[in-house]
């Protein structure tokens, strides 16, 4: 019965002129006034065509930032029109401060006509009611039953499913302690669990998307930068758990509040299926989608700042606990005015993305240039565990000296609330007195044999008279490549120099490779049409371009800090959300790959890394 109705509706389909006429319904927000930091939902309804909306056609304001879309079908058959489809598309968003926020009138074009979009308005007033739709209470007011029943007028009591789920689903956050440090990295877990009666009922979790709320105190890393660990160890329960990170941006009492949206497929049974009128047997399908939001309980956190005892001056504001890895120097074996190159590094879990460079010890034998850094993430982009590497060049003075300067680290350890000082030796060099250029030029005209002993066979014994020589072709071509090797010798030190005195022009250098690297990446994927490839490429492109603008690493630039920077450089910052979220968009159904403008997505993202490179 249930092929034979679906191929009903596939002929009625093919036969073009029982579709009534396309049209476009925009009833605004719902509700149409809420809190700042509250969710509201804007509904685009489209009837009788196909067309693709992309969030970047949307003329979205300033201050209202999406968090997540939904999308339902439904049909209708009349004697009159034949058969009526409609696509409902809900977009929530969440306005950041009070105030009006007017998405104005905008147009869809489909099949080379367009059609008009009415404009919306949203309140966002801090007097607001509290929304409903908060705390398991939430979960259930929030799950609509199925949009394609309802277009239809047919509301089947008997598939009623809140009752099934109420109590039986729970979010909870959780911190290792309740007092943490100001600039602490502190490592935390989001779980969201379910009753295993409901999955035993075909209650199916397709889809977890957590997010967090009111934390401008703050900065959440790592929420939905990988998969979350499913737990299945106990007998009555299924964990989803995301683990993440928090860093305290100041002191005092703040309460930190998480959120997540879901949805849940539940499996139609026979009985059910039987219960159902002819309609409703072919639009469910099978199944019927219940999409959920739920907040977890607020956790009041007691921020406190760095104590002022005990803390060293070298102290730069690592928080966390690390250990001196290694301490190198190569080459080790050198003459006084040759460069060498000290490796420090620090690994351990902390603050990494804060931690600015170690100490070294103050000595007239050497010259030393400033530190630069990498950093190796084993906390998969959240930069707090993994190891630092600093490089810094140093130069000796004098000859003979045994080894380079002491280095040594300071942090602060909030386990046991103290500071504490890593202590590492100096590396043991052989410094050689320097070889004159006079006294090069005295061995070579008295002693060719010595010149080569002292040169390391660099200088040979002419086998041929100086004017035979001199009047050679070679001579003069040898020549040349001398000059043109020490030109290149001596712009590759030059540059050698800055990277090592200049810190934003080596971290300028090192973002220009890196952007260079994951724009073409990016652009390799759009070809490819990999959309979930493409927007990792596309976020790391972003970090890479506004790196020299911050202090952290590239891959510790969060979506926050990248639009504080764009802000500081009068850069309108509507438009990397979409680079940022895109790809959890895509990986937990928020955004659909086919939905996607690759060509477009591209093209302003390149617009947009040209004009922050052109601000470098």
């Amino acid at each position: 019965m249930r092929k034979l109705l679906s191929a009903f509706v596939l002929i009625a389909a093919i036969c073009g002129k029982l579709w009534a006429a396309p049209q476009v319904e925009c009833p605004g927000f719902s509700p149409r006034t809420i809190r700042p930091g509250e969710a509201a939902v804007y509904t685009i309804t489209i009837k009788d065509m196909s067309p693709t909306i992309n969030l970047s056609d949307i003329p979205v304001p300033q201050g209202l930032r999406f968090v997540g879309q939904n999308q339902s079908s439904s049909f209708s058959m009349t004697s009159g029109s034949g058969i009526s489809r409609s696509v409902s598309l809900q977009l929530s968003f969440v306005p950041e401060t009070e105030g009006s926020f007017t998405i104005p009138k905008w147009e869809i074009s489909y099949d080379g006509k367009t059609y008009p979009v009415e404009a919306a308005t949203l309140i966002a007033d801090a007097n607001a009611p509290v929304s409903n739709n908060s705390g398991m209470g939430g979960i259930m007011s929030r799950i609509r039953t199925n949009n394609m029943r309802r277009a239809a007028g047919h509301e089947n009591s008997g598939r009623n499913y809140i009752s099934s789920i109420e109590g039986k689903a729970s979010l909870t956050a959780k911190l290792p302690r309740e007092s943490v440090y100001v600039g602490e990295s502190v490592p935390c877990s989001l779980v969201f669990s379910i009753d295993r009666s409901l999955h035993d009922a075909g209650f199916k979790l397709t889809q977890l998307v957590p997010s967090t709320d009111k934390v401008s105190e703050f900065e959440c890393s790592g929420l939905n930068m990988e998969k979350p660990e499913i737990d299945t160890s106990d007998p009555n329960e299924i964990k989803v758990v995301y683990k993440f990170y928090i860093t305290p941006l100041k002191a005092g009492n703040f309460s930190l509040d998480f959120s997540a949206k879901g949805l849940f497929l539940k499996e139609t049974s026979l009985e059910e299926m039987m219960d159902m009128s002819i309609f409703d047997r072919m639009m469910s399908m099978g199944a019927e989608q219940l999409p959920f939001e739920i907040s977890a309980k607020a956790n009041s956190v007691r921020v406190i700042p760095l104590p002022p005892e005990g803390r060293p001056e070298n102290f730069s504001g690592a928080i966390g606990e690390f250990k001196i890895d290694s301490i190198s120097a190569a080459p080790d074996s050198l003459s006084v005015d040759e460069p060498c190159t000290l490796t420090v590094k620090i690994s351990g879990k902390g603050n990494f993305a804060r931690i600015q460079r170690p100490n070294m010890e103050e000595s007239k034998d050497w010259k030393v240039y400033k530190f630069k850094s990498s950093f190796f993430d084993e906390s998969n982009g959240a930069a707090h565990s993994g190891i630092k590497t600093f490089e810094a060049p140093l130069v000796p003075l004098k000859a003979d000296i045994s080894s380079t300067p002491k280095v040594s680290f300071s942090f602060f350890n909030p386990e046991s609330g103290k500071y504490e000082t890593l202590e590492g030796k100096g590396v043991e060099v052989s410094v050689a007195p320097a070889l004159s250029a006079k006294r090069r030029a005295e061995v070579y005209e008295t002693s060719p044999k010595a010149a080569e002993q002292t040169l390391n066979g660099i200088v040979e014994t002419p086998s041929i008279s100086k004017s035979e020589f001199l009047s050679s072709a070679w001579f003069w071509i040898f020549q040349l490549a001398i000059l043109v090797a020490l030109a290149v010798f001596i712009m590759a030190k030059k540059k050698q120099i800055r990277l090592a005195s200049d810190p934003f022009y080596a971290k300028t250098q090192k973002a220009k490779i890196g952007l260079k690297r994951e724009l073409s990446a990016a652009e390799k994927s759009a070809r490819e049409k990999n959309a979930k490839t493409f927007y990792n490429h596309a976020k790391a492109a972003l970090q890479w371009v506004l790196c020299p603008h911050s202090e952290s690493e590239s891959s510790a630039i969060l979506l926050g800090e990248a639009k504080h920077i764009l802000k500081t450089l009068n850069i309108p910052d509507a438009e990397v959300s979409e680079y940022f979220d895109g790809s959890d968009a895509i990986e937990y159904g928020a955004l659909k790959a086919s939905d996607v403008d690759f060509e477009k997505s591209f093209s302003n993202l390149k617009k947009i890394c040209s004009r922050i490179q052109h601000e470098n």
